[in-house]
């Protein structure tokens, strides 16, 4: 087991061509995907998923895009050039840890 633990089910090359395309539609030509595009894809679905998970699914992407490479289809990768780190909108993100918090624990005052 890695450092990312068990959770990354369901996030490989072939299953994940399908998130793919739902994101860039089924019209749209390999060629025509360039890395502002794949920064796109991965801030707005990857950065739904957690880090590991996340990192994941860039793998897999790169590896479909470097089947697309090595088959004649495209002359380079576009999700070479995409790092694994997402960006995060923060306070949202501390916003949804306060009410999962609240819900979970109530309010945080004692009874007096």
């Amino acid at each position: 087991m890695g450092k990312c633990g068990n959770g990354i089910k369901g996030i490989n090359p072939k299953n994940f061509g399908n998130h793919l395309v739902a994101f860039f539609g089924s019209d749209c030509r390999l060629s025509a995907i360039g890395k502002l595009d794949c920064e796109r894809f991965k801030n707005q679905y990857l950065g739904k998923l957690a880090a590991c998970t996340a990192s994941h699914g860039l793998r897999a992407c790169r590896t479909i895009f470097k089947y697309a490479v090595d088959a004649g289809w495209l002359e380079n990768n576009p999700f070479n050039e995409v790092t694994s780190r997402v960006d995060v909108n923060l306070e949202g993100e501390l916003l949804r840890l306060r009410d999962w918090l609240l819900k979970r624990y109530g309010t945080g005052k004692q009874a007096g």
